[in-house]
């Protein structure tokens, strides 16, 4: 699916400041009916305070720096990647109404539901290591050249993976992993534990059809990082 945000700075800056305004609109508010975190909540807002600060001075051309410019570029990219996954949840939400769609830029759903049929290609997938033996897991279709997302035909994104001591070899397949994680959200994370600090972490991404298993992506190239 296209993306739905705005992605010139004038039509960006009118979305993000109109969907962070109407996220907290009602009893309950938007964001808590369409299934928002409060963490989350507060992340959207975050990302609106960061954009607003710098688009004030992006605005005067006396203050239009090369940072200023770049650091525009970079809140704009953040936000997309925050917020992309979560517009994508609120499109199918049963508590969504015709004006949210309208807010949102959600287009309606077909009239007619696509046929599913086996997904095709692999996650194109990062493995990101935060401190404290995180393993942050970023994945996209082959199509999205930038954004993380989800194929259309997939319900989840499934990743098998293994903590391997340095020097011992690496998992063959995806059957040879004794660990995994499951996720509709195109960016996701999984703890390690810290006594595997120093070690590499091998992982391998499919997209998963969660009605009818036959029709699962195939697993894609083995991934590693080293938990941190």
């Amino acid at each position: 699916m296209a993306t739905r945000i705005p992605q010139s700075d004038g039509p960006f800056n009118d979305y993000l400041n109109l969907t962070a305004n109407v996220l907290l609109d009602g009893t309950p508010n938007t964001g808590t009916r369409l299934g928002l975190t409060g963490t989350q909540m507060t992340d959207w807002e975050n990302h609106r305070i960061a954009w607003n600060a710098n688009y004030e001075l992006y605005k005067d051309p006396a203050k239009r720096t090369k940072s200023v410019t770049n650091t525009k570029k970079i809140l704009r990219k953040n936000f997309m990647d925050f917020a992309s996954p979560l517009l994508t949840a609120f499109s199918v939400h049963p508590a969504l109404t015709e004006d949210d769609r309208v807010t949102f830029r959600l287009p309606a759903p077909d009239k007619i539901p696509t046929a599913r049929v086996k997904i095709d290609g692999v996650p194109v997938a990062e493995l990101i290591p935060v401190v404290g033996a995180e393993i942050k897991f970023r994945v996209r279709t082959s199509t999205d050249s930038t954004r993380a997302s989800r194929h259309p035909m997939a319900d989840h994104v499934e990743v098998r993976y293994a903590v391997v001591a340095v020097g011992d070899a690496p998992p063959a397949t995806a059957a040879d992993c004794n660990l995994s994680a499951i996720s509709t959200k195109a960016i996701f994370s999984v703890q390690v534990g810290q006594e595997h600090s120093g070690k590499r972490v091998y992982a391998f991404f499919r997209w998963v059809n969660a009605s009818n298993a036959a029709l699962n992506g195939n697993w894609g190239m083995i991934m590693h990082t080293v938990v941190v």
